[in-house]
């Protein structure tokens, strides 16, 4: 419900401010530059969560140096935002793109947003994962690409992602375990037949709802630790 949205927006969003200055020894302030990253591909529903988040925030940084009293007005931080698409749409790794676009604006942080892989039923479109050590788009579909992280950007990068698809070896795995069906004695041979690569993805039949609604989320909440209004002193 919008009471629920509304908590979790403030909670990502306290989270998001904390790890960035945690991450940079920097204080965010109107001088702090952020770089959104979009990942994935906008034209499948289940992995637009990234582009969407891209196109619903407001950035910033052109403003600094068309009009400075205007930015100071607007109380934020120097925001930049891409959508690198996926390698077979560009031809160009997701990594080396942000690593030359964040060079470009001199970053000081990037915040990645992508669709994930659920590794449990429960956990599909229900949560927000948020970590300080990257993110390797693709991998969760057996298609790993460079890792968009410190080690590749050359800065600090926090990613954000919801699970939007599970697997369908996850799936039985999960249908069996909730049966609490006696699967101990065979379960190395078991993983191993699900996990065999025949497997497929599965997404609710209202992913378009999910990455809409949690797209909304995560704008909302890096509106709120970086955008207008972001900067209080």
């Amino acid at each position: 419900n919008d009471e629920e949205a509304r908590d979790l927006t403030e909670i990502l969003s306290n989270e998001l401010s904390k790890m960035a200055e945690k991450l940079t020894n920097k204080k965010i302030d109107r001088d702090f530059k952020i770089l959104l990253v979009g990942l994935g591909n906008s034209s499948i529903t289940a992995d637009a969560v990234g582009p969407l988040v891209s196109e619903k925030i407001t950035v910033t940084r052109h403003m600094k140096d068309y009009d400075e009293r205007l930015f100071d007005l607007m109380r934020c931080c120097e925001v930049s935002s891409i959508r690198p698409g996926v390698l077979g749409q560009t031809g160009i790794e997701s990594a080396t793109i942000v690593r030359s676009a964040a060079s470009e604006v001199n970053a000081d942080a990037v915040v990645a947003v992508d669709a994930l892989v659920a590794g449990s039923v429960e956990r599909l479109a229900s949560t927000i994962q948020i970590s300080d050590t990257g993110i390797e788009p693709g991998s969760g579909i057996g298609n790993v690409r460079t890792s968009i992280s410190k080690e590749t950007v050359n800065i600090p990068v926090i990613s954000v992602g919801v699970p939007t698809v599970v697997s369908s070896s996850t799936l039985v795995w999960d249908a069996l375990c909730l049966a609490h069906a006696d699967i101990s004695c065979l379960e190395k041979n078991l993983k191993t037949v699900l996990d065999n690569g025949r497997s497929f993805f599965v997404s609710p039949k209202e992913s378009d709802i999910v990455s809409e609604r949690m797209s909304d989320i995560i704008a909302d909440a890096f509106e709120g630790a970086f955008g207008v209004g972001s900067v209080l002193d």
